[in-house]
């Protein structure tokens, strides 16, 4: 549960910057570095006032994507399951 709240998080600061920048019709690179970082610290402030748990708190997964993708070719080449990663395949 908590990789969706993260990923649900970098959603809404990456959406909640783009509109910033809409809004405020910033122009430069720096500028637009900027009102994300800002944004992201407002995000993080707000889900540390609010009783959440920081990425950086989140536990760490048992397993790399790696790991699970080699876990998965080998399944594929034993004809156990198809290719969930078809499109990474070289």
């Amino acid at each position: 549960m908590g990789n969706k709240h993260f990923v649900s998080e970098l959603n809404l600061s990456t959406h909640l910057a783009e509109e910033r920048i809409r809004n405020k019709a910033i122009q430069t690179k720096e500028g637009a570095n900027q009102e994300h970082r800002k944004t992201g610290e407002e995000i993080r402030e707000l889900i540390a006032r609010g009783g959440g748990t920081l990425p950086e708190d989140q536990p760490t997964p048992t397993k790399s994507i790696q790991q699970i993708q080699r876990e998965a070719q080998k399944r594929l080449e034993s004809g156990q399951q198809p290719s969930l990663f078809e499109e990474l395949e070289p």
